[in-house]
């Protein structure tokens, strides 16, 4: 089961549909703000050659992190 948390106006529980699938940072288009690792509840994001990097072991699939990225670079 997936914890679902709510983040005012960044994100709804209901916003995604539910999925197996845990979220990757597309390399090219992160710009290292580290925006997705101060909200992520885990802190199964961290910086890898400027980059964020998603720790698939400690993630939980609560996917902050997809509407967090102003880049739009984690899916």
């Amino acid at each position: 089961m997936t914890r679902q948390f709510n983040v005012p106006g960044i994100y709804s529980p209901t916003q995604y549909a539910t999925t197996t699938q845990k979220p990757v940072v597309d390399q090219d288009t992160c710009t290292g703000c580290q925006k997705c690792i101060s909200l992520c509840p885990e802190q199964a994001i961290e910086m890898k050659d400027n980059k964020a990097f998603i720790l698939s072991k400690k993630c939980t699939n609560c996917r902050i992190c997809i509407p967090a990225c102003p880049f739009s670079a984690i899916q």
